[in-house]
């Protein structure tokens, strides 16, 4: 209606007459329930407009579809041109959203899908047209490689999120690098353990081989102690006794002396058993 007062040039004073002549069904109806109550009244456009927005479109309605637009995105198998026809359709409820070229691109672009938008990044775009045509050529562009090759698409695209993630993961880390390079972890020399270096080890040191604490050793230990209780841990195998080693038997030794060094010494026993001989005895 507006399209048509501007080319025809309609005046402001004719152009309630005019628009209720256009009215039909329901709104018809409801003009002939309330016009009465404007003949003594000066009606305007803009007044008569807002007036039949707020019987078909309530405010709860308006700010329902502006909650709509707002929201809208590329979802499913939803093309660019569905997408472009329910932006425009929305838009209208939102007016200060689209207040300028540059917001409305900023809202359309929100909306699209992340291929398109990750296409999009850095192209000198300038006017919503622009915008629309460069994003239903990125659509028609992945299309026509869906039917070229089916199989490596979802790969190459998935909405050029997933790919990059995967040549992410596929870079070598710091540590995969240097695990690579330097080959297996050595064992321990001390207790042939693998968590921990020959430095780190616990054993012959003053600390508790369970915890670390130099207050008491592991078989003190509470923190152990407490694990096994809770089944983490495995009890202590009881010392085993280990016999001392024997000693060697002792081995006798005999001295040999004359009858006159027999006789100046103090500690020679002298006697007579089956025959007579000098016997010394060592007390050492």
């Amino acid at each position: 209606m507006e399209k048509i007062f501007t080319v025809v040039e309609v005046p402001k004073s004719k152009k309630v007459n005019i628009g209720t002549f256009y009215l039909a069904g329901e709104a018809d109806i409801w003009w002939n329930t309330i016009k009465h109550k404007w003949q003594e009244l000066e009606l305007t456009w803009a007044k008569f407009t807002e007036e039949l927005r707020a019987q078909f479109y309530p405010v709860m309605l308006q700010r329902q579809k502006e909650k709509e637009f707002m929201e809208l995105k590329m979802t499913g198998s939803m093309t660019i041109l569905q997408y472009a026809s329910k932006f425009t359709e929305l838009s209208r409820f939102a007016p200060e959203i689209v207040a300028s070229e540059r917001m409305k691109m900023r809202r359309f672009e929100e909306g699209l899908a992340f291929y398109i938008r990750n296409q999009l990044a850095g192209q000198p775009i300038k006017t919503y047209q622009e915008l629309y045509e460069w994003a239903a050529e990125v659509e028609r562009i992945k299309s026509e490689l869906r039917v070229l090759n089916p199989v490596n698409l979802k790969r190459k695209w998935n909405d050029r999120g997933a790919s990059s993630n995967i040549m992410a993961s596929k870079k070598p880390t710091i540590s995969s690098v240097k695990s690579s390079t330097t080959g297996p972890p050595e064992p321990c020399r001390k207790c042939s353990r693998m968590n921990h270096h020959t430095s780190e080890c616990r054993i012959g040191t003053n600390q508790c081989v369970w915890c670390g604490s130099t207050d008491h050793l592991i078989t003190a230990c509470l923190k152990r102690l407490r694990a096994v209780e809770k089944g983490v841990a495995k009890p202590l195998a009881p010392l085993r006794q280990v016999p001392a080693p024997p000693r060697p038997p002792a081995v006798g030794r005999a001295y040999i002396m004359n009858r006159k060094e027999a006789a100046n010494s103090s500690t020679v026993i002298t006697g007579t058993f089956f025959s007579k001989f000098y016997a010394f005895f060592c007390s050492t």
